[in-house]
């Protein structure tokens, strides 16, 4: 008996599988003959999920519209709830055009702030840390969010696109009658949404479960329609349409080839649930009914960089189902239509909206916007990304309300409900594969709004080749985050091998050298954050032990201990866009070190440190010029944070870290060029071809330091951005005949 439900199971299934299998061959077979819509037809468009893969909506509304067809009714999910409401809002075939194909999706379907838009402090900070995961900490342990992506810069995406005279676009307001559909997390029961603001809407649409935070609307948790209703064909009937026109693009099942992994097996399971509701919505459509079926293969659902041949499938598609159609006009090439130039409200008052142990005065201060003025969008989307990059919110929103006749500018800044703890990780790796290596393994603990002002603490543990710990504490002195002061501790270890210049394969000598220091700095941030400036004062001692080989330094018996003082000033600019591989930008910085007996150190002397990056991009390739120095005015300035050289881009050819001095000058231009695009989520890996020409050397007495005395050196690499940060693959060699064939994983540009 236990059997006989097992068995009716597996038969109902198999018979709903061949059943589905048949519907989609019937719905991908082209049609028999012309498309004909009867003159008075209440036509509904029916526009389903599918990712990127929806793009093709637009070609198929750039086709309807070049036809004089005008739906009456349109219904949509995911990604046909954003285009379907664009459609809806009154907007033209080519503004939604322009729209997708101008729409930076990466940024949008992202968290991370820009990295301008992140406090400067923060961005130094966290420099050698080049995981992009990070993971929530608190006193119950590590918690990791609803989603892997909270849905910021998307909710303000959607807030400009979706609005009316600066308050949120309703349904009521649209001129064709549009829904939306969601699902409920709780129930899995679709949810259709015809009422309230047209943003949450679509936001709720299309919030993928796992990939994107669900939204609460209406007292109900809302993910992504596509697992309920993918193509809702009946309630666009509903609605009042009597002619259908449904576009699906919906990602096909995979062959048994492609399901290689547990991924793969996981997305089949996902998508067979999109298929089977499609399949089942598509049962609705009449025999005189319009079924769409782009021809998407090459495009995936994160292919979002694919906007233009997606677009396109959606017109060939569209086109292949009309007898004599019209040809389609030239795509309007304007960069703004009327929804663009529309007159900005005067802002009358400001109101926060907090509920984060930061100050509203805080928010405040970072709003640019002033009473009595227009305004100003643009920069208020610059403002409010600022205020997410501090890590004090899990949203940052804004709404344009009236009150007494007056309109004013509403913030709603959201509290993190994980906290602001954030634990990241980092690792490096070197290794030229003749037993010259370093490996890194770092972990860093950032707790950020730990008071009024923001207070922050930061702490790094590296272990491995090198040890390594520091915490600080950033704490700004002032509403506008312009003041801080940040006092400092630390503790680091290495080992210091020494080489022969003329024998690289094995080091001469071999040192541990340890130092421990402290520091406490004032400063403050310069331009919009994109620099800094800061004076402060460290206090540092440390020791050098001889391990083995041959005691170059003569110090046998006893370890060589130091002390050291010094007052310091630095300057630094940061506008590089990434460090991985970077784009644009500049990154630079200047300090002047003052050692002094006064301060315990051994020795007064005076040291000038500089480093300059510059990103030149055009199209795929990019040229990045890159240099640094370190001089002391003395040959006597001891070994405290004696500049190292050696490994890839670091002289390329010799061994990681294999020389040292007192003085370091180091020059390169890098090329690489990307040969692989990747999509806004991270599901690839993109692979960069690329060369470097370097020239510098480290010294010892700073008489030497010459262009003669420096060696010149040069590298190929392949480098991909990988879930673990960077990694390169390199043949280098140097002007004295270094060779080495090395394999890198870090942050290597500055």
């Amino acid at each position: 008996m236990p059997i006989r439900p097992l068995t009716f199971s597996l038969t109902h299934l198999l018979l709903r599988t061949l059943l589905r299998s048949l519907l989609m061959l019937t719905m991908a077979a082209p049609a028999a003959a012309a498309i004909q819509i009867p003159p008075d037809a209440r036509v509904g468009l029916v526009l389903s999920g599918g990712g990127a893969r929806g793009l093709a909506h637009v070609g198929v509304i750039r086709v309807l519209e070049a036809q004089g067809i005008r739906p009456v009714v349109v219904t949509g999910t995911s990604m046909g709830s954003i285009i379907g409401a664009l459609y809806a809002s009154g907007r033209s075939a080519d503004d939604i055009d322009r729209i997708a194909r101008n729409m930076d999706w990466r940024q949008a379907l992202s968290d991370a702030s820009p990295r301008r838009h992140q406090p400067y402090q923060f961005r130094q900070l966290e420099a050698g840390m080049t995981t992009d995961l990070r993971l929530s900490v608190s006193h119950d342990g590590i918690r990791f969010p609803r989603g892997a992506i909270e849905g910021q810069h998307l909710a303000l995406v959607l807030g400009g696109l979706f609005e009316k005279n600066g308050h949120p676009l309703q349904f009521e307001q649209l001129p064709m009658r549009f829904a939306a559909v969601a699902a409920d997390l709780e129930t899995g029961q679709p949810v259709v949404m015809q009422s309230g603001d047209v943003a949450s809407a679509v936001r709720a649409s299309m919030s993928i479960p796992g990939a994107l935070a669900p939204v609460e609307r209406d007292g109900r948790l809302l993910v992504d329609g596509g697992i309920a209703n993918n193509m809702p064909v009946l309630l666009a009937r509903q609605m009042g349409a009597d002619f259908i026109i449904a576009v699906d693009v919906s990602s096909p099942l995979a062959t048994r080839e492609q399901m290689d992994s547990l991924f793969a097996v996981a997305g089949q399971m996902t998508t067979f649930l999109v298929r089977l509701n499609t399949v089942e919505q598509a049962r609705h459509l009449q025999p005189r009914d319009w079924l769409i079926v782009p021809k998407l293969d090459a495009i995936g659902s994160a292919d979002f960089n694919l906007a233009a041949p997606a677009i396109q499938a959606g017109i060939d598609a569209a086109l292949a189902g009309l007898d004599n159609p019209r040809p389609l006009p030239a795509l309007d090439s304007a960069e703004s239509s009327r929804w663009d130039t529309q007159h900005e409200p005067v802002i009358d008052f400001i109101r926060v909206k907090n509920n984060s142990p930061v100050s509203d005065d805080v928010v405040r201060a970072l709003i640019s916007q002033q009473e009595g003025q227009p305004l100003d969008r643009t920069q208020l989307q610059d403002d409010l990304s600022r205020l997410y990059g501090l890590d004090y919110f899990s949203l940052v929103r804004y709404r344009i309300v009236r009150e007494n006749g007056k309109r004013g500018l509403e913030v709603d800044c959201v509290a993190r409900e994980t906290g602001n703890n954030w634990l990241k990780l980092g690792l490096e790796l070197a290794d030229d594969f003749r037993g010259n290596s370093d490996f890194n393994l770092a972990a860093s603990l950032r707790a950020a709004g730990l008071n009024r002002y923001g207070g922050t603490a930061f702490t790094r543990l590296q272990l491995g080749s090198r040890m390594e710990f520091e915490t600080r504490y950033l704490q700004p002195l002032d509403p506008a985050l312009r003041y801080f002061a940040e006092p400092a501790i630390g503790y680091k270890a290495a080992g210091v091998d020494i080489y022969l210049d003329d024998v690289q394969e094995e080091p001469l000598s071999r040192y541990n050298k340890a130092d421990s220091w402290a520091s406490f700095a004032l400063g403050r941030l310069l331009w919009e954050e994109v620099a800094e400036l800061r004076v402060g004062v460290v206090r540092a001692t440390g020791e050098l032990d001889f391990r083995s080989g041959i005691d170059v330094a003569g110090y046998t018996n006893d370890d060589l201990r130091y002390d050291d003082g010094y007052y310091f000033v630095r300057l630094g600019w940061d506008s590089l866009d990434d460090l991985g591989f970077p784009a644009q930008g500049v990154r630079a910085s200047i300090t002047q070190e003052f050692h002094e007996s006064a301060l315990d150190a051994d020795a007064d002397f005076g040291r000038s440190l500089a480093d300059f990056s510059l990103a030149l991009s055009h199209g795929r390739n990019t040229l990045l010029l890159e240099s640094d120095a370190s001089i002391s005015d003395s040959d006597e300035s001891g070994f405290v944070d004696i500049p190292f050289i050696g490994g890839f881009l670091e002289l390329s050819g010799l061994p990681p870290r294999s020389r040292f001095g007192r003085h370091r000058v180091l020059t390169r231009a890098v090329f690489y060029r990307q040969l692989a695009e990747d999509g806004p989520l991270p599901i690839g890996l993109p692979v960069y071809l690329g060369a470097s020409l370097e020239r510098g050397n480290v010294w010892l007495e700073r008489d030497n330091i010459s262009w003669e005395n420096s060696i010149g050196a040069g590298s190929i690499f392949l480098g991909a951005r990988t879930p673990l940060g960077p990694a390169y693959l390199s043949l280098g060699a140097t002007d004295e005949g270094d060779r080495s064939f090395s394999i890198f994983l870090g942050q290597r540009f500055r």
